[in-house]
């Protein structure tokens, strides 16, 4: 989109923040929700008072090229509490991209950080390539000369279709960006806690200097090793996507297994350490091996922590891929679940820890459509199952069930529908980040996530 540009580089057009991600829509969401908290207020909460952002740089004039010129956008989005100690953030969630990392800073208050960014690439540095890996890696390498000591994340999924771009970029940063400090440093109470996520999925991916190229990911749900030797998965996939996909021709060669798309650089995590030792704040890491787990055990945290408000928590709504909206589920005391990508794989993960909880009396779907249709992708009728466990009202949104899977659904059509539902106000008051980590510790001794 347009008005992520940056001024023209060596190459013909800009490289573009990529407004379309998922990592985007997460912190757009999570500055949304922190600002909404912070005006709310309630009754004993020091945090009330609270200078608005400054306006961050117009997004058109952000340098994709600088990776320190786009942290300070980042964190540009945040309201900064008033700065006496007692009234700044208790925490702040920094890590890999996962709704339900938002869900929880949300609970707490406070904001949400990526540990790195999407860019689009130019259309016509790929486009008339017919070898996608090809371009992905030509792009990557254009990007790496412009970010200095950023790694670069590029990939090419053949059979990517609808709002997934089948060739992308990251930047992922190896040490705490100079705007990060700043912020926390100015925005974070004096012993206060960095929570870091992080994302623990491994993928086949090969080293080429500063960087990382993998074929494949997550979204459409095929293994990573099919990609390189085959396999009647792959096949099938390919026939359903319509897409040539010959493994010979995206052979990795000495590919090893390494980070998943969303994992973060060791070095970044190092880095952080020493600024907490350093400032004397806590770190505590979060981490989990699939996107499930998280959402599982962050579901099971707001439905104790509602009820322990007066909250009934039993209603339950499924956000699936970037369709996500935080402040609205908190007013409306609903407890969330995150899908990250329509697959059968999370669907049977969500009917497991669905039947394995106490009922609840709604069950709400909002299903993004993938734009795909793979034998991968979880049909319709297995969401309409998924909210059949509800034991007064099962519901998958109409507009998104109309345009399931082919079609496409706005990020904000999230925040509609969950600005619909009763509110269940005033809004609890934020949930302590020691209790949180306390209630993670205990779910993620089922859900297989573990709190260091």
């Amino acid at each position: 989109m347009s008005r992520f540009r940056r001024a023209t580089g060596p190459v013909d057009e800009p490289y573009l923040l990529d407004a379309d991600s998922l990592t985007t829509g997460l912190l757009l969401a999570a500055a949304s929700a922190v600002r909404a908290r912070l005006e709310a207020g309630h009754a004993g909460d020091t945090r009330r008072s609270v200078r608005p952002a400054a306006p961050p740089a117009d997004r058109e004039q952000v340098p994709v090229h600088d990776p320190e010129a786009v942290a300070d956008w980042l964190v540009g989005l945040y309201p900064r509490p008033d700065p006496r100690p007692a009234a700044r953030y208790p925490a702040v969630v920094i890590g890999s991209s996962h709704a339900s990392a938002v869900h929880l800073a949300a609970a707490m208050g406070v904001p949400w950080l990526p540990a790195g960014y999407d860019v689009r690439p130019p259309r016509s540095r790929v486009a008339g390539e017919e070898n996608g890996l090809v371009a992905a890696r030509r792009v990557g390498q254009e990007l790496s000369a412009l970010h200095g000591d950023a790694v670069i994340r590029c990939g090419f999924d053949p059979l990517a279709r609808g709002h997934i771009d089948p060739i992308w970029l990251s930047v992922r940063w190896r040490e705490l960006p100079e705007a990060y400090r700043r912020f926390l440093d100015a925005t974070l109470a004096p012993g206060g806690t960095v929570i870091l996520t992080r994302d623990l999925g491994r993928w086949l991916v090969r080293r080429e200097g500063p960087v990382t190229v993998q074929i494949g990911r997550r979204a459409a749900g095929i293994p990573p090793e099919d990609y390189q030797v085959g396999s009647e998965l792959l096949r099938l996939a390919s026939t359903a996507a319509g897409a040539v996909v010959d493994p010979a021709a995206y052979d990795l060669g000495d590919a090893t297994g390494g980070d998943g798309e969303f994992g973060l650089d060791q070095a970044f995590v190092d880095d952080l350490r020493r600024w907490t030792v350093t400032t004397g704040r806590g770190l505590r890491q979060v981490v989990y091996p699939r996107p499930e787990p998280f959402s599982a055990a962050v579901a099971d945290l707001y439905r104790d922590w509602l009820r322990s408000e007066g909250r009934t928590g039993n209603r339950l709504i499924v956000e699936c891929g970037r369709l996500v909206a935080p402040w609205q589920v908190l007013r409306a005391g609903l407890v969330p679940y995150w899908c990250e990508h329509p697959l059968v794989s999370a669907a049977e993960a969500l009917i497991w820890w669905v039947a394995g909880s106490e009922p609840f009396s709604e069950i709400e779907a909002l299903v993004e459509p993938p734009g795909m249709a793979l034998p991968t992708i979880a049909g319709l009728r297995r969401w309409i199952s998924v909210t059949k466990f509800a034991t007064r009202r099962a519901h998958v949104d109409k507009r998104c069930a109309r345009a399931y899977p082919l079609g496409t659904v706005p990020a904000s059509y999230a925040g509609h529908v969950v600005r619909g539902y009763p509110c269940d106000l005033p809004c609890p008051p934020p949930l302590a980040p020691q209790d949180a980590l306390t209630a993670l510790a205990g779910s993620g001794e089922t859900n297989g996530v573990l709190v260091a």
